[in-house]
């Protein structure tokens, strides 16, 4: 007679362990996130997954499953690419073609290299609090930093900037400038990489602002009083590329979306 206890609630081994349990939810939530978007890339839905977990003699969370085409769906056109069709009694040969084609389109997953240029016009442009928003995405990102007046110096201005988007064409640039707010205007009509400005003296000035807003024709320029907007647009404009940015972002938003209410 097997006398193994039957696993209920009362004698669930990680019943006391909410913050392990967190860790795995949150584990698996940021690795659906990342899936989510290299499939979006690809034209397809990922509906959900599942993974399974184990705890080591020391206490250590291990992940011991793989994620492949028997452990999510993920839907075309609202068609199953997956194990699905076999469960919904699809021909094997059918089911085969599926798998294959799946691991094909799994092998055009990538990491976009990208870039935020982060412009100045002088060192007295005060750039600190921005950096201090996008330093914990430089693992993810390169983040590059520029000096230059382009009142003083247009020509080295230009070919620096042109060089940057060359090295990295995908990249956003944010031009955090004081007196010289004609900065922004003038890089968004030279470039083909999407440009944020943050008129930085339109507390005191706030009349600068109009030259930021009221730009000639092809001067596709968007204009962020607030750094940290400023900083999350760039994010947001890169993460439509990058299933990293796109699952920290995500990750951020849901926990604050997440309004639980308790009945007593």
């Amino acid at each position: 007679v097997n006398s193994t206890p039957f696993l209920t609630l009362e004698n669930y081994p990680l019943k006391d362990k909410q913050e392990l349990l967190e860790h795995i939810a949150q584990f698996a939530r940021q690795t659906f996130l990342v899936l989510e978007k290299a499939w979006q890339k690809l034209e397809k839905k990922l509906v959900d997954f599942k993974v399974e977990f184990g705890i080591d003699s020391k206490g250590n969370v291990l992940l011991a499953d793989v994620i492949d085409n028997d452990s999510w769906r993920l839907l075309e056109n609202n068609m199953y690419l997956d194990k699905q069709v076999y469960r919904d009694g699809g021909n094997i040969n059918t089911v085969a073609e599926l798998y294959k084609r799946v691991a094909h389109l799994s092998n055009q997953f990538e990491v976009p290299k990208q870039r935020i240029i982060v412009w100045r016009a002088s060192e007295k442009d005060d750039i600190e609090p921005l950096i201090n928003e996008l330093k914990n995405y430089t693992g993810v990102l390169e983040l590059t930093t520029v000096t230059y007046s382009l009142h003083k110096e247009p020509a080295k201005a230009y070919y620096t900037l042109q060089n940057l988007v060359d090295e990295i064409p995908n990249s956003v640039l944010i031009a955090l400038v004081g007196r010289s707010n004609g900065a922004g205007p003038t890089l968004a009509a030279n470039t083909t990489i999407p440009v944020i400005t943050v008129p930085m003296g339109w507390q005191n000035f706030p009349e600068d602002v109009w030259s930021s807003l009221r730009v000639p024709s092809l001067v596709p320029l968007l204009t962020v009083l607030d750094v940290q907007n400023a900083a999350l647009a760039a994010l947001q404009i890169l993460a439509l590329q990058s299933p990293h940015l796109y699952a920290l972002l995500r990750f951020k938003q849901e926990k604050r979306l997440l309004n639980i209410i308790p009945f007593i």
